[in-house]
């Protein structure tokens, strides 16, 4: 081959690798839109912001609140994580890593997942705590039921009350009680439940 040959293969190669990242670029799912609704103290995230899919969201020692499409709102207590995974028009898919959430939705499904469970909100409101350090999540419906999948035991439900879930070695869930009147966290629910 001569070198213009190869030139001329470089540059064909060049221009379809760019036209095929163009076509990927505007061949995306549409997505559903965030933005920070509300923050309480003197966090980094300002209201309206927007977050994107991908985007790992660490609350420090503030109180932020999320709106996901035209009817989710996902509340974040102090130190918590959350990452947006998936923001698909059938249903955002939130991954708690650590911390407190209070989540609700009117009807589009959001799914809520942890090392070892999978849940969805549709038409109501629900609680999640990942206590990390514990390997236990506790999974708090407050107004419809929560479907949960429980990887480590096949485990499929349909909650209407809360349960704790242990992510170690000892997988398995309990029912448990709840007040989220009482404690550290009556604060952060206060704050969320009157946006």
């Amino acid at each position: 081959m001569t070198q213009k040959q190869l030139i001329a293969i470089a540059v064909g190669l060049f221009i379809l690798i760019l036209a095929l990242l163009i076509w990927r670029r505007f061949d995306m799912p549409e997505q559903l839109d965030v933005s920070v609704t509300a923050v309480n103290g003197g966090s980094s995230y300002e209201v309206n912001d927007s977050i994107r899919r991908g985007a790992t969201i660490d609350s420090e020692d503030d109180f932020l609140q999320f709106k996901i499409g035209e009817d989710t709102y996902v509340s974040l207590a102090n130190d918590s994580v959350i990452e947006f995974e998936d923001l698909g028009v059938v249903g955002a898919v939130v991954r708690l890593h650590k911390g407190r959430i209070l989540v609700s939705s009117t009807n589009t499904p959001i799914w809520i997942t942890t090392d070892t469970t999978e849940n969805a909100v549709v038409g109501g409101s629900a609680s999640f705590v990942n206590y990390d350090f514990l390997e236990t999540v506790h999974i708090i419906p407050i107004e419809s039921s929560v479907q949960t999948s429980i990887k480590s035991t096949g485990d499929y439900l349909l909650l209407p009350v809360p349960i704790a879930v242990k992510e170690g070695n000892e997988s398995g869930y309990e029912v448990v009680e709840v007040n989220l009147e009482a404690g550290d966290s009556a604060a952060f629910y206060d704050w969320a439940q009157n946006l």
